[in-house]
């Protein structure tokens, strides 16, 4: 019964919820006019842009890396159920893959990317605390 409400799930949100691998066009042709869009080398350098989405009430961030979606998060206040849980999975089914569910989000990685955006994260640290101690700690 899970399968099937997983593939009822997948079915229907298939054209609405974006994938890995899709490229900036192809996420903008999927979810329409972008909610807000940043430029990911301040505080994570592996990232060339940063784009956000809202669809039937879930926020959809996507992280890009040489053009094409290497990590997306799907959040929404309620969370998402075991079903819901299922066909995102299934949507973003890249081999191999890297999945954190948390009470509110889901978010999807291509394992291949998951050290370089490590890597970002700790210069983006340290960047913003260098950042934080020229302005005297005043943001």
């Amino acid at each position: 019964m899970r399968f099937w409400i997983a593939l009822l799930l997948v079915a229907t949100t298939g054209t609405a919820f974006g994938r890995l691998g899709e490229d900036e066009p192809e996420l903008k042709a999927r979810y329409g006019k972008p909610v807000w869009v940043g430029d990911g080398l301040k505080y994570n350098p592996y990232f060339d842009k940063l784009i956000d989405f809202r669809k039937q009430g879930i926020l959809i961030s996507c992280y890009l890396h040489d053009g094409k979606c290497v990590r997306i998060e799907y959040s929404r206040g309620s969370g998402f159920n075991n079903a819901e849980f299922e066909g995102f999975t299934q949507l973003n089914h890249v081999d191999p893959i890297r999945i954190e569910r948390t009470a509110t989000s889901l978010t999807y990685t291509l394992d291949k990317d998951y050290p370089g955006i490590i890597g970002g994260s700790k210069k983006g640290i340290r960047k913003m605390r260098k950042d934080f101690e020229a302005t005297g700690g005043r943001t």
